[in-house]
């Protein structure tokens, strides 16, 4: 009897780390995917910049949602005590490599662009300040859940696309949204489009 669990048991950790493999193996076949390990999170990388949230930017147009943004838990998202204080454990015990496992969703557009690569907490930019922003949120282009190897939402899997560059040099940033474009966006900077459905 206690051969037929043993067998089981090997024959189930040998199915599982065979999906495990097939899962890499997917994701070395798209080296995009591979950018930001163990986060999914994938950037288009423009000369597009991303903003961080001000009152010269977003809070300019959109007061009462910059407001909002300000003291929810997106604004504290890489600032939060009990986040960074996790975080410090985590990175003495295992090493600065685990901080990807958080970065590509506490402050995804200071880790895209390299800010959180030496963590110096009393030095962060406005950037890495301002967590999950206003700027990441409307900079989602696509999301890969069905990428992931276990076809679901995983840790960042989505596309972060704060602008494109144009035919003569210059950038155009653009924000999805839940609405279609918004033509007095457009006056001031940005091309606004509808965010992709989920």
């Amino acid at each position: 009897m206690k051969r037929k669990y043993i067998g089981l048991a090997m024959g189930l950790a040998a199915g599982l780390a065979l999906a495990a493999t097939s899962g890499f193996a997917q994701d070395a076949k798209k080296p995009e995917l591979l950018s930001f390990k163990p986060s999914n999170l994938q950037w288009e990388k423009t000369k597009a910049d991303f903003t961080a949230p001000s009152i010269s930017t977003c809070a300019g147009c959109h007061p009462k949602q910059y407001e909002e943004w300000q003291g929810s838990m997106h604004a504290m998202a890489f600032q939060d005590p009990v986040y960074l204080g996790e975080l410090n454990l985590a990175i003495k015990a295992v090493g600065k490599e685990i901080s990807k496992q958080c970065e590509g969703c506490h402050t995804p557009a200071a880790f895209v662009k390299g800010e959180t690569a030496e963590l110096d907490f009393k030095n962060l930019s406005p950037l890495a300040k301002a967590g999950v922003s206003c700027d990441v949120c409307h900079s989602i282009k696509k999301f890969t859940h069905w990428e992931t190897p276990s076809h679901e939402p995983e840790n960042g899997s989505y596309v972060l696309s704060p602008g494109r560059e144009n035919a003569d040099g210059s950038v155009t940033l653009t924000k999805y949204g839940p609405f279609p474009n918004y033509e007095a966006a457009a006056v001031v900077f940005m091309n606004v489009l509808n965010l992709p459905s989920i």
